[in-house]
């Protein structure tokens, strides 16, 4: 599978309203982009200071970070995060492998899960937990 027809796979469950059924449906293609090493497209903040870095974008929540991810540039492009004033990041759109996000939210206790598409009536919340269960086994397996 390409990314262009993962990010498709995506998108079409992120146009339906969120149920259980369709995050655990979201959560477990986002579990064959980590087997099959496809990208996912998100929002980062590329920093001057750490050339070569660039550190994903996150809304803070009562429950922790949700980085943010898009299934496509269209939703990345209407989200363009500004950033405060006096700050000389730039906000960027780029892929980063699904495996590394992924990856990320399960060692790091700061976050709470991956928001897709918070630009969009129907924004999508992948929770940790989730992600964890239904990972377990590729985990396991890799």
């Amino acid at each position: 599978m390409t990314n262009e027809t993962f990010w498709g796979k995506l998108d079409v469950i992120t146009r339906k309203p969120q149920t259980t059924e369709s995050t655990v449906e979201l959560t477990a293609m986002l579990a064959l982009g980590y087997r099959e090493n496809l990208e996912v497209i998100i929002s980062c903040i590329d920093d001057p200071e750490h050339l070569g870095c660039s550190f994903q974008s996150y809304v803070d929540t009562q429950l922790g970070r949700l980085m943010l991810c898009y299934t496509s540039y269209e939703h990345a492009e209407k989200e363009k995060r500004h950033l405060p004033n006096g700050d000389d990041r730039t906000a960027v759109n780029a892929t980063a492998k699904c495996r590394s996000i992924l990856d990320n939210v399960l060692k790091k206790p700061v976050i709470a899960g991956l928001s897709f598409n918070s630009d969009c009536r129907n924004a999508y919340i992948v929770p940790k937990e989730l992600l964890r269960i239904i990972l377990r086994d590729v985990l396991q397996m890799g």
